[in-house]
């Protein structure tokens, strides 16, 4: 061996070290959550992860909680598949939601990107996990606003439109079912479809088939 190439292994070896330090650094103080999954239960997880699920330390997590204790109890079998699918090999990778349950059993939105590995000699899972809480409530109050939104202008449209509740009490009108029929908001918000049926103001023809509209929408 030369000279040189042994001035420069040390060196290598150095980097390596140097490296390992950086990345574990930058696992530890990263806010998204690092995980390990094997037979059921967490071996490491980092403290962004711990901080997801409301716990102090990842020391309060990892070989003590069962990865079924943070998942809401309608989405533990989708998440027990998943995991079982990577141990197995049958996928190596997956990305998914779930509702988590953080330790004071609030419930949050999660997304999780993991994938197969071996950790000690064994089939386990490494994945990174989100909470992604806040961004699903904001697309929720897009979408509960755009459909408000349509919902007005097709309820202010020039047909007579009638909200109703299941006891047929009516709720509400829009303005060409006042213009056409000659009531007002007034007159019918409040009273059941049928006392309107019995009203004197128009014929029997013109209510069966203002009902049979009704009832078809």
């Amino acid at each position: 061996m030369s000279n040189d190439q042994e001035a420069v292994q040390p060196q290598a070896a150095v980097d390596l070290s140097n490296s390992e330090g950086w990345l574990v650094g930058l696992i530890e103080q990263t806010l998204a959550g690092i995980y390990v999954i094997q037979n059921g239960y967490f071996r490491y997880v980092n403290q962004g992860f711990a901080d997801i699920f409301g716990y102090a330390t990842p020391g309060q997590l990892i070989d003590k909680v069962m990865i079924s204790q943070l998942i809401a109890p309608e989405d533990r079998q989708k998440v027990a598949d998943n995991v079982r699918r990577r141990t197995e090999g049958l996928v190596q990778e997956m990305r998914y939601t779930f509702v988590g349950m953080r330790q004071d059993g609030r419930r949050i939105d999660v997304e999780v990107h993991g994938r197969s590995m071996e950790f000690k000699g064994k089939p386990a899972v490494i994945g990174l996990v989100l909470d992604i809480t806040e961004r699903r409530q904001a697309e929720a109050a897009r979408l509960t606003e755009a459909a408000l939104r349509v919902t007005a202008a097709v309820f202010e449209a020039r047909e007579g439109m009638v909200v109703t509740d299941a006891e047929r009490i009516v709720l509400r009108v829009n303005r060409a079912f006042t213009e056409s029929t000659g009531y007002t908001a007034e007159d019918v918000v409040g009273r059941e479809m049928s006392q309107l049926l019995k009203s004197s103001r128009h014929d029997e023809a013109f209510f069966a088939a203002m009902w049979e509209t009704i009832r078809q929408s």
